[in-house]
């Protein structure tokens, strides 16, 4: 099962922005740790599943613990975070491989470049 797989395995993700949240004038990026991913699956036709993980922005020192039902093909989106609304967190399941793609937008302050 893909959790057996990941789950002693600490995943950090770094994501280049886009205007939307200030961020010490762009010279620091928020980075995550994602923790303790869990998922479940079925093969059964009309069966999604779940996904729970623990989520840390390294740069605030915030955490989240979230979960989701799988939804077709086995995704789910989460479009803000309890920590966080401007960071959307889209999760995929497939076989024996995960996907986790984090999106947050920030802005640049008095940064012209």
């Amino acid at each position: 099962m893909l959790s057996s797989l990941l789950h002693p395995v600490l995943l950090a993700l770094l994501v280049l922005a886009s205007p939307t949240a200030a961020v010490n004038n762009c010279t620091t990026f928020p980075s995550w740790t994602i923790s303790d991913f869990k998922s479940t699956t079925t093969d059964s036709v009309g069966s999604g599943g779940s996904a729970s993980f623990k989520l840390v922005n390294n740069l605030t020192g915030a955490s989240d613990s979230l979960n989701c039902s799988l939804q077709v093909n086995y995704r789910c989106i989460f479009a803000g975070t309890p920590s966080d609304a401007n960071l959307t967190v889209n999760v995929a399941v497939r076989a024996e491989s995960l996907t986790l793609l984090l999106d947050e937008s920030v802005q640049c302050p008095g940064r012209t470049s």
